[in-house]
């Protein structure tokens, strides 16, 4: 499989209850029309009101919600969709319509971690084998690629291909389409460009905007030049998934000691049980670095490429090791009483267990409405010098590289820790927001997940990205035959002695 953000994959299909198990036991094949039946239909009065109460608890709960767009227009946004509704002769709306205004708002607020999920209609056809279209697209410039393809009626000659058209409409629209209705911080292009190559995103807003089909006929343009078309079959989601069969959670270091180059690959720092107990994660890195010392390994590739975050804790505690000086973790938390009023959550019940006053929830809890409270954190630090990596570090990232992961690549870049190599990060350079919070907006129950709290890396909110400091571009046509072309470039830089030498700890 190539290397995508697994997160929403392993969630999205977390959601659907005994969808491999049952599967064997079902005799009826859920057609794409199927799907269309069973979506619901809320009253369109059910719907403005969720929209204006939804409106009300981002401005109460969100940590900076007029950072990247401003009030008038937020608002006067959510007063046309409101308008839009009830100027709307039918008197109900369906699932996806009212689910599609949602993420539009939503994305507005150009925060990469806020967003809408799924409808239960969606999470069901799914879960009774719906189809899903059969390609994943890798995405440059706004034109896409065949990644990987899962129908057995497409050659396997067209991998690397540009796709051109899907169901007669250019893959340019469609992409064009779909781009408002993707959040991403500052709404940076080629995090939601990346976003789009995970095929289950695709599908989901394939499935918001155009007609669900059992069958879709693309054409594309093979790298001579000629262009085909051939309609291909749909594919459930099992059949993807079992195809990309790889673990939730990979930790893995290979050491060279040939040439003395270590690569460390980490892909979440979430853990593998989705809890807060690190134990395995902590173990991992002792016994790594132990090892890189033991063998005095002076090269070290991380590869944080599509790692979507997690745990700061966890993205602190690697760069204690690669540092050479421990930085504090600090987050700003705004109480709200949307927030206090989700105590009732799992994650919030656990906090507030804790016996310190001084405890994450306990804080927030004491805090006025509206109040950004601080915490930080020193429980990362590696104060026993001896255990620290002091050797060349290479930070790996992309366009999914996200929240915590981001975090890391920045903290790196700011204290002159190794060199930031391949392409700009999901994260933006100013900001970053976190700690989501489920809400389910009463009527329709939509579950929209706000961002609760704010990480400022800069005084002023410049829209730019996290950006490397040695710029790798991906060969498609290389990676969809299974090559790894940017992790390949870089092995070739650290290796050859005239390659761009790392930044020096401590210099600017």
């Amino acid at each position: 499989m190539t290397r995508q953000s697994l997160l929403l994959v392993v969630t999205f299909l977390g959601m659907m209850v005994g969808f491999a198990q049952t599967e064997a036991n079902r005799v009826e094949n859920y057609s794409a029309s199927a799907y269309q039946k069973s979506l619901v239909r809320y009253k369109k009065d059910d719907c403005i009101e969720d929209l204006r109460k939804l409106e009300s608890v981002m401005k109460e709960a969100h940590p900076c919600l007029y950072c990247f767009t401003d009030s008038l227009t937020f608002h006067q946004t959510f007063a046309n969709k409101i308008s839009f509704l009830d100027q709307k002769k039918d008197s109900t709306i369906s699932e996806n319509e009212f689910l599609t205004i949602v993420r539009e708002l939503v994305a507005l607020v150009q925060d990469g971690h806020l967003y809408a999920e799924s409808n239960e209609s969606l999470v069901n056809y799914v879960s009774e084998r719906g189809k899903f279209f059969p390609l994943s697209l890798a995405i440059e410039d706004n034109k896409a690629y065949i990644r990987e393809n899962y129908s057995t009626m497409l050659d396997s000659t067209a991998l690397g291909s540009q796709l051109l058209t899907v169901n007669g409409v250019a893959i340019e629209e469609i992409i064009d389409k779909m781009m408002p209705l993707l959040s991403a911080d500052a709404n940076l292009e080629k995090a939601r460009w990346r976003q789009l190559e995970n095929v289950f995103t695709f599908d989901i807003l394939y499935w918001s905007l155009y007609e669900p089909t059992d069958m879709y006929e693309v054409s594309y343009r093979m790298q001579d030049g000629s262009v085909h078309k051939v309609k291909i079959d749909a594919v459930t989601g099992s059949t993807i998934n079992t195809a990309n069969a790889v673990d939730e959670v990979t930790r893995k270091l290979n050491i060279d000691e040939a040439t003395s180059t270590a690569y460390l690959d980490i892909n979440t720092f979430y853990n593998a049980d989705n809890k807060h107990d690190n134990a395995t994660y902590e173990k991992f890195l002792s016994d790594a670095f132990k090892q890189l010392n033991a063998k005095n390994i002076q090269n070290l590739v991380i590869d944080l490429r599509d790692n979507p975050g997690g745990l700061v804790h966890n993205a602190y505690r690697l760069f204690s090791y690669i540092s050479p000086v421990n930085v504090e973790s600090k987050v700003m938390v705004k109480s709200s009483t949307f927030l206090k009023e989700q105590k009732k959550l799992s994650f919030i019940e656990v906090l507030m267990k804790k016996l310190s006053r001084n405890s994450y929830a306990a804080r927030i809890d004491r805090a006025a409405a509206g109040t950004l409270v601080e915490i930080t954190s020193k429980q990362h630090f590696i104060n026993n010098t001896e255990k620290k990596y002091t050797g060349k570090v290479y930070i790996l990232a992309n366009g999914a590289t996200f929240s915590a992961a981001s975090m890391l690549v920045k903290l790196c870049k700011d204290q002159h820790v190794g060199t930031i190599v391949g392409e700009e990060n999901a994260a933006c350079q100013a900001v970053s927001f976190g700690d989501l919070v489920k809400y389910d907006l009463p009527n329709t129950l939509t579950k929209v997940y706000i961002s609760t709290s704010i990480v400022n890396r800069e005084d002023d909110l410049e829209k730019s990205s996290i950006r490397p400091q040695i710029a790798l571009g991906r060969d498609v046509y290389d990676d969809a035959r299974g090559g790894d072309s940017v992790l390949k470039q870089l092995m070739e830089l650290v290796h050859q002695s005239a390659s761009p030498s790392p930044i020096a700890r401590g210099q600017k």
